[in-house]
């Protein structure tokens, strides 16, 4: 009766207002563990302990008696403690660390026996958000195993909840569908799907892509949500992105430094920022401007419906060999680049309601090289202001996949409540990633073969993607005996009328492992992927071993030696195709999703796959 229920393993950074509270403090000093009395009478704590992974021993604390319901948390730093979660009562400091990868805790009763003897994970399935994302890992009820994940959930409150049983999010909003490989005229997208019956007030909330900074994305307020409704936001929205694409067409790089501070531009690219304000007839524009390499025409402005306007009437030019825009301004000296300070009357040039602030970097001509940096950036209407953060913009990569968090923030506009968090992998250019719930009524985000943003994922037939190539075959348990794990495989078959090179092709998951360059899969053919390297001439024996048992003819190729294990338990395995590099990474190849298993031990799953002889056998390619 005595249980575990919350795990604070992997706190969060301290805030400001506690760094200046306790100086030098380290986000592992907000470690906390709590317990609960589940039984109806008080429980006898004398000589129990914590013996593995952290030590504490409550007589030795004093720590002797848990009432019925009640909760008991012990900390790693107390004075830390009272600073995050004040009127908080620690029972006791335990010595020692939790560790972050995760690692194996023992709880023993007075006797020595175990009442708790598991490790935690930080990493499969898991949940993920307990991993330094501000959430705690939850016991979702008493009873349930410690070892495995499904019996833990993330807290949907931010610090979680020491002392007292956690709550759930205080109302259901998904983030449905994801777009993370655009070319204008599309753009990366965020979509959030209202599932209740009745409407949802959603303004003021966040939207962010990193767990160190939630303060990105405010959704506007008055954003109103109505039954069963969907709301879709772009990247010109919560990014930096290109500027009149269809007349500009620029490609060049934009990045964030200092900070957010300093917004750098590199070859021939605008930028627009997304930025709503009235300018007036005092509105002033005030920044620091740097350039070391001259291109055409290097320049900031408003703008309202992302359009250039002939001779870049809104672009206040400072630099350049072109003669265009508002040249009032255009005094920066090319002999000596360094740092010159701009303070732009912007509304006695032009007034309006606008929509963005634009970087101009225009370098046309080959070879379309030139270099802007804008730093210290403020608005304000004569007397200065606070410089824009551009770290609080973001974009979703496609490349190397991302996570997305939807929070709902307090009155002060800190984080309150995890809404919902998603991640993802690498994605083909104009794919949409989305939740789908499978024949088990388990929900998935996963790549989807057709985008619907604003629809239901699943309009019109709508699946999720699935290649040319699958997962037709996986034995995971051949049985109950010696060196079994040594049978495993996992089989592909290319359903495609043509061959595929399997070169920089992945399997992830419960096993890793990477094709050889080279490895062609015939159209309509299989390969075999085993847990040793069959042309290691160390694993003659078993190579032959493995063909005999399944009666395999050298027909048949077979590769590996993939890493770990099939989990006998059920996990999820993935085939990735690579996409090509990034301009920026030439190196590496992107994995996107070719085809997914998700299997399990138990029905609606064969039984008989589950250590009785039998593999699991796709029935439909």
């Amino acid at each position: 009766n005595l249980i575990i229920t919350e795990i604070n393993y992997n706190p969060p950074e301290p805030t400001a207002a506690e760094l200046a509270a306790l100086p030098g403090v380290t986000a592992q000093r907000f470690e906390f563990i709590e317990l609960l009395n589940t039984a109806s009478t008080w429980i006898d704590l004398a000589n129990v302990r914590f013996d593995r992974g952290i030590h504490f021993d409550f007589t030795a604390a004093g720590v002797t008696r848990l009432e019925p319901g009640q909760y008991l948390v012990l900390a790693a730093d107390p004075a830390a403690m009272a600073v995050r979660y004040p009127g908080v009562t620690v029972a006791g400091q335990y010595s020692g660390l939790l560790d972050n990868a995760g690692e194996r805790l023992v709880l023993r009763d007075r006797a020595g026996a175990p009442i708790a003897d598991f490790s935690y994970q930080d990493s499969g399935d898991w949940p993920s958000r307990a991993d330094g994302a501000g959430s705690t890992l939850e016991l979702r009820q008493a009873g349930l195993p410690y070892d495995q994940a499904a019996s833990w959930r993330s807290s949907h409150e931010y610090f979680g909840s020491p002392g007292r049983a956690g709550v759930d999010r205080p109302v259901k909003i998904y983030i449905n569908e994801v777009l993370s490989h655009t070319d204008p005229p599309l753009w990366d997208s965020i979509e959030l799907h209202n599932p209740n019956d009745f409407p949802v007030d959603i303004g003021g909330w966040l939207l962010s892509d990193s767990r160190l900074s939630y303060q990105k994305y405010r959704i506007p307020a008055g954003t109103v949500l109505g039954p069963d409704q969907y709301v879709v936001f772009t990247e010109e929205q919560f990014n930096i992105t290109s500027y009149s694409w269809l007349s500009e067409g620029a490609r060049g790089q934009v990045q964030i430094e200092d900070n957010g501070a300093t917004v750098k531009l590199t070859g021939n690219t605008w930028r627009k920022v997304p930025l709503r304000y009235t300018v007036t007839p005092a509105t002033v524009l005030e920044f620091d401007f740097l350039s070391t390499l001259q291109g055409e025409l290097h320049g900031i402005g408003f703008d309202n419906d992302d359009q250039a306007n002939p001779g870049y009437g809104n672009i206040f030019k400072l630099y350049g060999t072109e003669s265009a825009g508002i040249t009032d301004f255009a005094d920066y000296a090319a002999s000596a680049p360094e740092w010159q300070h701009y303070v732009i009357p912007v509304g006695q040039f032009y007034t309006g309601a606008m929509n963005w602030l634009v970087f101009a970097n225009d370098a046309d001509a080959p070879p379309q090289k030139a270099v802007s940096f804008f730093r210290n950036v403020v608005i304000h209407e004569g007397s200065g202001g606070q410089a824009i953060d551009f770290s609080r913009f973001f974009g979703l990569d496609s490349a190397r996949g991302d996570e997305l968090f939807l929070i709902q923030p307090d009155e002060s506009g800190m984080p309150r409540f995890f809404i919902d968090n998603v991640d993802f992998g690498a994605a083909r250019n104009a794919e949409a990633i989305g939740r789908y719930q499978d024949g088990q009524g388990r929900w998935h985000f996963t790549a989807l073969a057709q985008p619907t943003l604003g629809r239901p994922n699943t309009v019109g037939g709508n699946a999720p993607y699935v290649g040319g190539v699958v997962i037709s075959e996986i034995m995971y348990h051949p049985g109950n005996f010696a060196d079994a794990d040594r049978l495993e495989f996992i089989e592909l078959l290319n359903t495609g009328t043509a061959a595929v090179d399997l070169t920089n092709w992945r399997l992830r998951g419960g096993v890793d492992y990477d094709f050889r360059s080279g490895t062609i899969l015939p159209a309509g053919g299989v390969l075999i992927v085993a847990g040793f390297d069959p042309a290691d001439p160390l694993n003659m024996v078993k190579l032959a071993n493995f063909r005999s048992f399944y009666r395999i003819g050298p027909s048949v190729p077979i590769v590996g030696g993939f890493k770990g294990r099939l989990a006998n338990e059920g996990e999820r395995i993935r085939l990735l195709r690579p996409d090509e590099p990034p301009d920026n990474e030439p190196n590496y190849y992107p994995g996107l999703i070719e085809d997914v298993v998700d299997y399990q031990p138990a029905n609606p799953w064969p039984a008989a796959a589950a250590g009785q002889g039998y593999s699991l056998s796709r029935i439909d390619a």
